[in-house]
């Protein structure tokens, strides 16, 4: 029996099916555009997910059947199973039945390009700056420029991506292109950026700001700056009028992180005084500055077309290691493009709520918005990289683990996000109540958790937020917690589901971790189960099969 738990639906809802109660243990509302074939696929990919020992091996046996029988034959088993399961196809030509569909629900569409990249170490591709207190192993940085031409090619698909949502969806509607900042760079650009960036940071937190406030006025700069850098007064002033962007007397965190330019960051270290230091080892070279523009340059396209086109990108998070990076790269493109005299912001973060700093971050970025005259858009997830994480902490010999503790954590971390965007954007709509004045941030709330969906509609109607015009969005992975995001659609709010698509082999690592996360004792997956059991026996019983 199915425990029941239902919601009001918001009274703004303008879907003549307001009157029923949004439940989301409704199986029949929730699946009922669901094939018979299609369920009966998706109850045997839950049910191989649930056997550990399949999914702990399931990279050795994909690369066991490449091996055996052949690229041809494992391709089409995979696009009979899996792949056909949580990916709309090889090409963007192909995922238009699937958006079609997903649109008749109510249901929009973000399309993603699955292949995924990660950083890969060899022995002669490690050397050691233990003499620096950095990491035990830090990959050279040694580049192909063969993966130059690679990562413009990438642009190319992400740019059919981000005309096919726009061609895909009905005139007016909201529509998004997911982006993986590792296919338009080399990752280990990244690592590399995001260790400069980290050290940059740890300079302000204990060398600049050793005061008890949270921010430094000029007067203690200029002390702080002597002590690290060569100058005097007025170098150290001129730096101060640099970094003061808000021009209020002070500096604090955000103030030094948004701006001091990565590509004059390396003319700030040519003055320290102790030239053998950690934040003078870790900058970029000549070589990694161009790489860098290249990457920032491949960003820039996207999102000038997905402005041109009225087409949202998302920026998805990925491993820790790449994250400081991706977050940089993702708030330049945000003052750039999420300007409060357009219609709509343009490019989305990713926050992974599963680790311990990203409430903290997601506030400071929120105020790091409003400071400096850009719309905050992002995205929240609960995290897809542990297994990856704990990896690399143990090749770090680290005792420190990012990632919450507990589930309960993560959920507990997550939920009290919600509240804290939502408590935001009711503040917006009460200094702004026309209805059609563009909220000043948007969220996507992208979880398969069941709770945290109930609990985000329940403040929503407990912040009077119209699912309409309030810039609040819910999103699911095609295949994954189907129970939710037509249930959603049914009553009036805006789902969306992650379509990903891309060749086969490439997509593989994707799939590999969507196997992995199912295997989690969580609460999705086997409800899910569940749910597929109890409308396949209802469609059984009664002779409805489709």
């Amino acid at each position: 029996m199915l425990r029941r738990f239902s919601v009001a639906v918001n009274k703004y809802s303008t879907k003549s099916v307001v009157s029923r109660r949004l439940d989301f243990y409704d199986s029949r509302a929730g699946l009922q555009n669901k094939t018979t074939a299609e369920l009966f696929r998706a109850l045997a990919v839950f049910q191989v997910c649930q056997v550990k020992t399949l999914v702990k091996s399931s990279e050795t046996l994909v690369r066991l059947s490449y091996s055996i029988l052949g690229d041809d034959i494992t391709n089409k088993v995979m696009k009979k199973t899996f792949f056909g399961h949580f990916c709309g196809g090889e090409t963007t030509a192909e995922l238009q039945p699937t958006i079609d569909k997903l649109s008749e629900s109510g249901i929009g569409s973000i399309l993603d390009y699955a292949a995924e990249a990660d950083v890969v170490k060899s022995p002669e591709k490690v050397e050691k700056l233990a003499a620096y207190g950095l990491d035990q192993k830090v990959t050279v940085r040694m580049y192909d420029y063969s993966n130059e031409k690679n990562c413009d090619h990438h642009v190319e698909t992400f740019k059919h991506c981000i005309a096919a949502a726009k061609a895909s969806s009905a005139p007016g509607a909201k529509c998004f292109a997911a982006i993986k900042v590792t296919a338009l760079g080399d990752p280990e650009l990244l690592r590399a950026l995001s260790t400069t960036l980290n050290e940059y940071q740890m300079v302000f937190n204990e060398r600049i700001n050793v005061g008890s406030e949270d921010f430094v006025t000029k007067e203690r700069f200029r002390i702080a700056y002597m002590g690290i850098f060569r100058g005097g007064e007025a170098e150290a002033d001129a730096l101060f009028g640099r970094l003061d962007g808000d021009g209020d007397g002070q500096i604090d965190l955000i103030d030094w992180m948004h701006n001091m330019p990565v590509e004059k960051l390396h003319e700030l270290t040519v003055d320290c005084l102790n030239q053998n230091g950690k934040l003078t080892a870790v900058m970029l070279n000549d070589d990694e500055r161009v790489l860098y523009a290249n990457m920032k340059r491949r960003l820039s396209e996207l999102a000038q077309m997905a402005e041109s086109l009225g087409v949202r990108i998302m920026i998805d998070a990925e491993q820790t290691y790449f994250q400081p990076a991706i977050d940089h790269l993702t708030h330049r493109l945000m003052a750039i493009y999420n300007h409060r005299s357009g219609k709509n912001p343009v490019v989305f973060g990713t926050y992974q709520m599963y680790l311990k700093d990203s409430e903290y971050r997601l506030l400071r970025d929120m105020e790091r918005a409003e400071r400096y005259g850009y719309r905050f858009a992002a995205k929240l997830v609960r995290g897809a990289y542990m297994v990856g994480e704990a990896e690399h902490m143990r090749e770090l010999n680290s005792t420190y683990y990012p990632i919450h503790s507990t589930l309960e954590d993560t959920h507990l971390n997550y939920n009290d996000a919600i509240t804290s965007v939502f408590k935001r954007i009711r503040e917006f709509k009460r200094a702004n109540p026309d209805p059609a004045a563009p909220c000043e941030l948007e969220i996507m709330l992208a979880s398969h958790n069941q709770y945290s969906m109930a609990h985000a509609v329940k403040e929503m109607q407990k912040y009077n937020l119209d699912p309409a015009s309030s810039g609040i969005y819910f999103g699911q992975l095609l295949g994954m917690s189907d129970h939710l995001t037509y249930t959603l659609g049914l009553h009036g709010y805006r789902p969306y589901k992650y379509v990903p698509f891309g060749k086969v082999s490439e997509v593989m690592p994707y799939l590999i971790r969507r196997s992995v996360e199912n295997s989690d004792a969580l609460s999705g997956a086997q409800l899910e189960l569940r749910m597929l059991r109890a409308e396949l026996w209802r469609r059984l019983t009664s002779k409805k099969i489709k």
